[in-house]
């Protein structure tokens, strides 16, 4: 629970920058 805790923000943050950038 802890590792998916951590890798959602993590994910959501990749994808905003990914959204951005392209």
């Amino acid at each position: 629970m802890t590792e998916v805790g951590r890798f959602l923000p993590f994910a959501k943050a990749v994808l905003l920058i990914a959204m951005l950038g392209w």
